[in-house]
């Protein structure tokens, strides 16, 4: 079996891939970053029988999107996927959405897209210097529905790119509209400011982990916003 896991909405998709292994306990799991895997070692990951005479499960994270539009690698790896999973259970966990060439090539897997809500956007968009009411409200209304931890996810990437923008670099993967929009919300912001922002971030997600600060991951968040 085949199974893929993509999209933006990593909080959901990493959650739906612990519930998969959890469910294969019964099972060899190996654990494997896809990321510069070469094709002998994606064999051998995919390929190679238990040691311990079980069946096994496969959870192969970040392998198609680093790949870019190196097709005639995507392919390849598909092959080999869709091989392997005749007789081993493969789950593929994705940080994006996938290509339409590696869609096409793995269309007869069991595939889940995970898509980020538009009321994420919406508060992303309206993450601007003196507009904390209506930051505030927008917030509020997607914790009703979302994990404060996606949506943490969010606005660090969010920062990270408005910093690329500033810097006169294009993200990855955003098209043209999106960028014009990156570029007119960076004009709220000094290069000093975003990079104030990043490092807050990076504190706020440190301070949670630990449990260094008395605060929810929300409580963190709104005072972030409170900050801006």
């Amino acid at each position: 079996m085949l199974i893929i896991l993509h999209g933006d909405n990593i909080v959901a998709s990493r959650a739906e891939l612990v519930r998969l292994k959890d469910l294969a306990k019964d099972k060899e799991i190996r654990d494997i970053n896809g990321k510069d895997i070469s094709e002998s070692e994606l064999r051998q990951a995919v390929e190679s029988l238990s040691l311990f005479g079980s069946t096994v499960l496969v959870a192969l994270e970040n392998i198609f999107s680093p790949l870019g539009r190196k097709e005639k690698l995507i392919k390849l790896y598909a092959d080999i996927l869709i091989q392997a999973g005749k007789t081993a259970t493969i789950i593929i966990w994705e940080p994006k959405e996938l290509g339409k060439t590696a869609l096409t090539c793995l269309k007869d897997a069991n595939i889940h897209l995970f898509k980020t809500p538009g009321i994420i956007f919406a508060f992303l968009d309206a993450l601007v210097p003196g507009n904390a009411r209506n930051v505030i409200g927008t917030y509020e209304k997607a914790e009703t529905t979302e994990a404060p931890e996606l949506i943490l996810y969010m606005v660090q990437n969010r920062v990270r790119q408005l910093i690329q923008v500033k810097d006169g670099i294009t993200p990855n993967r955003i098209s043209g509209w999106q960028l014009s929009r990156l570029t007119n919300q960076g004009k709220s912001f000094t290069m000093d400011k975003l990079l104030i922002m990043h490092n807050r971030l990076i504190e706020l997600e440190y301070s949670f982990k630990t449990g260094a600060a008395p605060f929810t991951l929300s409580q963190l968040i709104t005072q972030f916003i409170l900050d801006l």
